[in-house]
């Protein structure tokens, strides 16, 4: 975690953390942090479903095809894709996440993005 200075603070790693619950309030955190966790990561079986028949498509096209397909394309295109990936990321993880706050990376359209990119990047 980090605080309210910036500071990072590492507060528990656990190997194999139990999710028994042994009051009402105990079940209530935990429920919410996989709740949580599982939203923001979009996890479900369909999207498991989904994936695996995607990458049965892209390989039998690439069978069929005997190639792979790579976009020709200029840095500023390049840059154009990634930065509206990037919002599509953050609009995405801000509409799931739950108790949590996303404070890096901080998409380019958002105001003071590039202070507070380069404020967590010093972290890295």
């Amino acid at each position: 975690m980090i605080d309210s200075q910036c500071k990072p603070w590492l507060l528990e790693v656990n190997q194999s953390p139990s999710f028994s619950t042994d009051s009402p309030l105990d079940y209530l955190i935990k429920k919410h942090v996989l709740g949580d966790a599982f939203r923001l990561l979009n996890v479900s079986f369909e999207k498991k479903m989904e994936h695996l028949k995607l990458l049965r498509e892209e390989a039998e096209k690439r069978i069929y095809q005997g190639r792979t397909t790579k976009l020709n394309l200029s840095n500023q295109e390049r840059k154009r894709l990634r930065d509206e990936k990037l919002k599509e990321r953050y609009d995405f993880e801000k509409g799931r996440e739950g108790g949590y706050e996303l404070i890096f990376p901080v998409p380019d359209h958002i105001p003071g993005a590039a202070e507070k990119n380069k404020k967590y990047e010093s972290f890295l």
